[in-house]
């Protein structure tokens, strides 16, 4: 398992500071950007530790100053972090996955029963790994999507 403070290291080099941008094909634009106080959201830190001290600008800080660990979040919940645990293993496949991988529309309510609330999915295969990110448009709501 890679140190929690490797993976901030990854997010900060590879992700913050820039935007990736997509083009539709009715001419809508996407710029997705990466946030600081999104890194542990996308870690999946808060299905560990179901606590708001952890995510966000507080959780990105604990993490930088070593306060939270693979081993912390191991000991707040064994089975949270088993159930997250891939998004850390494979972290660092994201920056390739955002130059390579497809954008879709993502329908709710063709999936059936779902909890994601997205716009988009930016999905690739790689070896039988299938890595996927989905966005939400926080967009002009005036503008219809495509």
């Amino acid at each position: 398992m890679t140190d929690l403070q490797d993976l901030q290291q990854y997010y900060e080099k590879t992700l913050c500071d820039r935007v990736f941008r997509y083009s539709l094909t009715n001419g809508t634009v996407l710029d997705v950007i990466f946030y600081r106080e999104a890194f542990c959201h996308l870690l999946g830190i808060q299905h560990i530790t179901k606590n708001r001290r952890f995510i966000g600008k507080s959780g990105y800080d604990r993490i930088q100053s070593g306060k939270m660990t693979v081993s912390t979040l191991k000991s707040i919940n064994r089975a949270g972090f088993g159930k997250v645990k891939h998004r850390m293993e494979y972290f660092s496949l994201i920056g390739h996955l955002m130059e390579h991988g497809d954008l879709f529309r993502f329908y709710p309510e063709r999936t059936g029963r779902t909890r994601i609330q997205a716009t988009f999915l930016i999905h690739h295969e790689q070896q039988k790994l299938y890595l996927h990110l989905f966005l939400e448009c926080r967009c002009d709501r005036k503008r219809s999507l495509p």
